[in-house]
């Protein structure tokens, strides 16, 4: 925005921001809750209920006392184990991929709280001029 700041408040800014350092800016990994939940619906009633009941079938085979019941209980046993796996799974999943953005930021920021400082107070200002009246 052209003229937004003065020569004068840009120059305070950036000598406020030098003296205070700056860090890597933060990434929003807006979607997480969303993938998470999607992640979760396809592997509950896809690979995991598949890995539960085939895995209670073999836990089944050569026993001689082995009963629908039996089958059905340990399918569920099967299934709460595979499904909890598979959301430490997906959680660290989610979790790589958002330290992954991070990773690629490149750009650096900082905060410049001390308003009594005419080149911040300038700033915020003129960023609220740009809203218009409230």
């Amino acid at each position: 925005i052209e003229d937004f700041l003065d020569g004068a408040s840009c120059d305070e800014i950036i000598e406020a921001a030098k003296e205070k350092g700056t860090e890597r800016s933060p990434v929003a990994y807006a979607g997480w809750t969303t993938d998470i939940k999607d992640l979760l619906g396809l592997a509950a009633t896809g690979p995991v209920t598949w890995a539960a009941i085939i895995a209670a079938w073999a836990e089944a085979q050569g026993d001689e006392d082995a009963s629908v019941l039996g089958l059905v209980l340990h399918s569920i046993r099967n299934y709460a184990i595979l499904f909890v796996a598979a959301a430490a799974a997906i959680a660290a999943f989610t979790k790589i991929r958002a330290d992954g953005l991070q990773e690629l930021r490149t750009s650096t920021s900082t905060t410049l709280d001390d308003m009594a400082r005419s080149g911040p107070r300038n700033f915020v200002l003129n960023a609220a001029r740009l809203f218009g009246p409230s």
